[in-house]
């Protein structure tokens, strides 16, 4: 018996989506995100590119850290729990995705609208490109919200429909 094994315990249904969306939507998305963006900055020069390629990047990127993510996610489950009701258990988590989403959304355009009053108070030039059309950025961003919340749901679905259920 291994120092840190457990069995698989029965959890609540809220409980099991919080640790799916907290592990498969959040966190590891945002570490995995991270690192291949590091790697691909180091390689590629990004200030040389142009927006529409960034953005590509930043979606494959996007929804390549999520897949991995959530597949992380569905193994750490699966050692840990048993899920009452796994349809449940990815509405709930996708609500909360979603709901998360939006909130890092208006953060970000919090502090956007804050470097656009400090570019327009100091008279300069306009140098992060998401936040000099803020407009299109966030029909843009809002799209990419909707996109990324379906396939967390679609990949969720896929993914915990594996782990360990109780017919209860």
């Amino acid at each position: 018996m291994a120092l840190f094994a457990s069995e698989a315990k029965l959890t609540s249904n809220w409980y099991v989506a919080a640790t799916h969306y907290l592990t498969g939507g959040l966190v590891a998305p945002a570490i995995i995100s991270g690192v291949i963006a590091y790697g691909l900055n180091s390689v590629i020069k990004t200030e040389n590119l142009n927006i529409i390629f960034d953005i590509l990047v930043g979606t494959v990127v996007s929804i390549l850290s999520l897949w991995l993510s959530i597949i992380y996610s569905q193994n750490y489950i699966k050692r840990h729990y048993l899920i009452k009701d796994t349809n449940k258990v990815i509405k709930i988590s996708t609500i909360f995705y979603f709901v998360g989403s939006i909130i890092i959304l208006a953060i970000f355009y919090a502090f956007g609208i804050l470097y656009l009053i400090a570019v327009g108070l100091g008279n300069h030039e306009c140098e992060v490109a998401q936040f000099c059309d803020p407009k299109n950025s966030i029909i843009s961003y809002s799209i990419l919200t909707i996109i990324e919340t379906y396939l967390f749901y679609i990949l969720s679905k896929k993914y915990l429909n594996k782990t360990n259920s109780n017919p209860i």
